[in-house]
């Protein structure tokens, strides 16, 4: 979708000004805590998985309806500090 039309579609999502996001409650907390315990445990087969049959260029990417397995062997990576 273009800028345009998502703009067009969600302007309130552009109205310029500052939005900041609060503090999260104890209760968000905890919550958001005992989520991330749970995303462990279920990842903690999965990165086992990778490490016993692939390498350390490998990258399983997991979404609603589909997961891929990347494998990258050659890369050069650029720093965004300018010289």
């Amino acid at each position: 979708m273009s800028l345009e039309k998502f703009m067009e579609q969600y302007p309130e999502n552009f109205t310029g000004e500052v939005f900041i996001v609060p503090d999260p409650t104890p209760e968000q907390q905890a919550k958001n805590k005992a989520l991330m315990a749970e995303l462990e445990a279920l990842t903690t087969p999965l990165v086992a998985w990778i490490r016993e049959n692939h390498g350390p260029h490998t990258e399983v990417h997991v979404s609603w309806d589909y997961v891929s397995v990347k494998h990258d062997g050659v890369g050069i990576p650029f720093s965004y500090s300018e010289k």
